[in-house]
């Protein structure tokens, strides 16, 4: 049997410091180290994303990245979002008591922050 789990998403950026910024400010993702025109950040899970500085940027088919708020509220966490250079996309609930927002990075980029359950 094969078994895999994902490793991390490696996303194109038009300017690595403001995204680094912006991750690191609205998900307190931290930085775990750079490589030439690539930085590396983590989550406190560990999941891992990937920002590479290059043109031209773009989603290229990536619909949106998923963030599960585990500290905070989504009001918070939307609010800090906007503040570190983000854009407010929408809200909503999948189900009863499984709400969510999109906010979009500063290259455009849709992010899906899930809150919990009640």
């Amino acid at each position: 049997m094969i078994k895999a789990s994902l490793n991390h998403f490696h996303i194109n950026v038009a300017d690595l410091d403001r995204s680094a910024r912006f991750y690191r400010q609205a998900l307190g993702l931290h930085e775990d180290f750079r490589e030439g025109t690539m930085l590396f950040l983590s989550s406190h899970t560990h999941q891992v994303i990937t920002l590479h500085q290059t043109l031209p940027i773009g989603a290229a088919g990536l619909q949106h990245l998923g963030f599960r708020v585990d500290q905070g509220s989504l009001e918070e966490v939307t609010a800090a979002a906007v503040e570190a250079g983000g854009k407010f996309v929408g809200r909503g609930e999948h189900a009863p008591g499984y709400p969510y927002v999109y906010v979009a990075d500063p290259d455009g980029y849709v992010i899906e922050l899930a809150g919990a359950s009640d």
